[in-house]
């Protein structure tokens, strides 16, 4: 039985192969643009590190009085959007992961860390030990999407 359903799926690829060489077939692999975030603004910069008293978190979308959720403990997602931002005395980096929301640190370390991962968009890990704020003290990174 397995081996039939192994041979059934061969020939589904064989024939769908035959079909796109056929003279007048186009196959038009639709391309996907990833959304580019907003820059960050300075108020929003102000609201979520509360006036830069919290140097990792999670923050909130755009507008949105309420902070996206941050579960206690290990979360997970893509980095794949980075952005710098300068507020005057401390650099920042700002990471949206293709998740939604973003993520936001003033540690050199964890900086560096996510600039890397942003780079080919790998799968990182952050626990979190304040889920009002999103701050976490911890960083684990994967070598793969």
């Amino acid at each position: 039985m397995m081996r039939t359903a192994m041979i059934s799926k061969f020939s589904l690829l064989a024939g769908f192969a035959g079909i796109l060489s056929l003279p007048g077939v186009t196959f038009v692999q639709a391309q996907t643009t990833p959304t580019v975030p907003n820059a960050i603004t300075p108020e929003q910069h102000r609201i979520d590190t509360k006036g830069g008293v919290i140097h990792s978190g999670r923050g909130r979308a755009s507008g949105n009085a309420i902070a996206l959720s941050a579960s206690f403990g290990w979360n997970y997602f893509h980095a794949t959007n980075c952005d710098a931002y300068f507020d005057g005395t401390t650099n920042w980096v700002y990471v949206y992961p293709q998740e939604g929301g973003y993520w936001f640190t003033s540690n050199t370390n964890f900086e560096n860390v996510f600039v890397n991962q942003c780079v080919l968009g790998y799968w990182v890990a952050i626990y979190v030990t304040d889920s009002a704020t999103g701050y976490y003290d911890q960083i684990f990174t994967y070598d793969y999407k």
